[in-house]
Order: C-alpha cells, then sequence, then structure tokens
C-alpha cells in the first residue's frame, strides 16, 4: 500500500490507515508516497490518541491474544504466577511493534509499576482501531491491586489468582475482539498442564493441611 506521511508527526502511515500510528490523528486523508499532506486541521484534543504501532506487526494481530478460559484456568491454578507471564507477552508486543530496547521480563515482573501504562496504552491503541473500549485504566489498575491485596492479606489467599484475573479479563477481551479467531492461544501445552498439576498438588496440599488442624486431636496436658 502506498505510504503518506502524517501532517501531525511526520511519519511515514499507510494511505489506508483510520488513524496515523504513532500520534494517532485520525481520518488521515489518501494521498501518494511522494506527496505529504501539507494543510490539515490540527488533532482535536477530544480524538482518543495511539502510542506508536509499527505497521509491520498489523499483520500479526492485535497484542496476545488469549482465550479467555485459559486465563482464568492458567491464573487461578498458579496462584497469579501466570498472569506475570501474560504481562510479559503484552510487553513484548509493544517492545516489536515499537522497535524500542526495554525488557519485557522485567517489566512484568514489576508489572505493579507497569500495570496502568500497559493497560493505557492497550486502549489508546484499540480506539485507534475504532474499538468501542470504555474501560478506564486507572479504574482497572486500582481494582487489579486492590483485589491482591485484598486476596493475599485475608484467609483467601488461595483465590489470588483468580482474583486478581478479573481486570486483565476485561483487558483480554479487548484483545481477543480486535484479532482474528483463528489468532486465539487456546491449546495447553506441557508447561502449561505442569503449571496445573503443581497447582492442584498445592491445593490439595493445603486442604489436607487445613483439615488436618481443624481436626486433630490436641497433645493431653501433663
Amino acid at each position: 500500500m502506498p505510504l503518506i506521511v502524517c501532517p501531525d508527526c511526520q511519519h511515514d502511515i499507510s494511505d489506508a490507515a483510520p488513524a496515523c500510528i504513532y500520534c494517532g490523528r485520525p481520518n488521515i486523508p489518501r494521498a501518494t508516497a511522494t506527496a505529504p499532506i501539507l494543510d490539515s486541521a490540527p488533532l482535536d484534543p477530544s480524538e482518543p490518541t495511539a502510542d506508536s504501532v509499527s505497521s509491520g506487526l498489523r499483520d500479526e494481530g492485535f497484542f496476545a491474544p488469549i482465550a479467555i478460559h485459559k486465563l482464568i484456568i492458567m491464573s487461578y491454578f498458579t496462584l497469579g504466577l501466570y498472569e506475570i507471564h501474560w504481562f510479559y507477552k503484552q510487553w513484548d508486543y509493544i517492545r516489536r511493534a515499537d522497535r524500542k530496547r526495554f525488557n519485557p521480563a522485567l517489566r512484568a515482573i514489576l508489572n505493579g509499576l507497569f500495570a496502568y501504562p500497559l493497560f493505557r496504552s492497550i486502549k489508546l491503541r484499540g480506539l485507534a482501531r475504532r474499538a468501542e473500549i470504555t474501560w478506564s485504566p486507572g479504574v482497572l489498575t486500582i481494582a487489579w491491586f486492590s483485589l491482591g491485596v485484598i486476596v493475599a492479606t485475608t484467609n483467601l489467599r488461595v483465590l489470588f489468582g483468580l482474583a486478581t484475573t478479573l481486570p486483565l479479563i476485561v483487558v483480554q477481551r479487548s484483545i481477543n475482539g480486535l484479532n482474528e479467531p483463528s489468532r486465539m492461544d487456546r491449546r495447553y501445552s506441557a508447561i502449561n498442564v505442569a503449571g496445573i498439576v503443581a497447582g492442584m498438588v498445592v491445593f490439595f496440599l493445603v486442604g489436607f493441611g487445613t483439615y488436618i488442624l481443624a481436626t486433630g486431636t490436641p497433645t493431653p496436658a501433663r
């Protein structure tokens, strides 16, 4: 497809793009690759903006499409460890799309610091693709963090992975809606199955230990 020059950020973009993939300027008119657009209206502050997305990645989908059932099951049985993998996949998409040099694994591990920037980036990029996204990155970040703290500090720690997954499900639905069904990650790899089995063993041991403590006969005093 021919390229045009965005009048706001001066990047080359496809003439078929509904919005600039670098600055988010909507309704870019068609033009030839050798005829930059010189006269245009400034970006309306009310219009959504988007972080940069390389046009080379548009054929590779939008972030990491993962089936909701897999996200729930893996997060629950790994006590939330799968969420680190989830954050890594999304940040790795941004790294490749923007061709930036940062460590997605580090941002995944420190997801408490990078959850809001990630949620915000996903929403802005989705809006640039004309997706209907109504959730708030700030509200989801607060909900994700609060659920984790509440569950981790109560007797419901075994539900940690399930509770903290709820906000991620909202984000994942938006990601999945912008991907072809054939791109969906639905299969459970050998590592996934091993994680589920390990989680089952942990749940059994915790449940068995709790039962023993609750029904055990106290040692008589001498």
